[in-house]
């Protein structure tokens, strides 16, 4: 995992680039906070979809909810970025603009 901390307004925001999946379950998600918030400070990550799990990306799974709402949780701002278009779901459609975008 490599982390680069750019600004942005004068708000710092963790890049998070990683080949490996960083976020596998609800533990995993919890432990990239902790992380992130340890060795940056930053309550703004932006991370690729190539290092979260597919399941994530299958709400019926309920995955991303426990996963966002822990973001939610800890006042982490998080934006998720990388080709969407695989995935045919309305539902995750309807939370795209929602949950994956930030704007700083």
């Amino acid at each position: 995992m490599k982390t680069e901390v750019i600004s942005k307004n004068n708000v710092d925001i963790a890049v998070i680039n990683s080949k490996d999946i960083l976020i596998k379950d609800l533990q995993s998600a919890l432990d990239l906070i902790a992380t992130i918030g340890f060795e940056t400070g930053c309550s703004r990550i932006v991370i690729n979809r190539s290092a979260i799990c597919e399941e994530f990306f299958d709400l019926k799974t309920r995955l991303a909810g426990e996963i966002l709402q822990k973001f939610i949780n800890y006042n982490i701002k998080l934006a998720i970025v990388g080709d969407f278009s695989v995935y045919s779901s309305k539902s995750l459609s309807a939370l795209t603009p929602r949950y994956w975008r930030i704007s700083a």
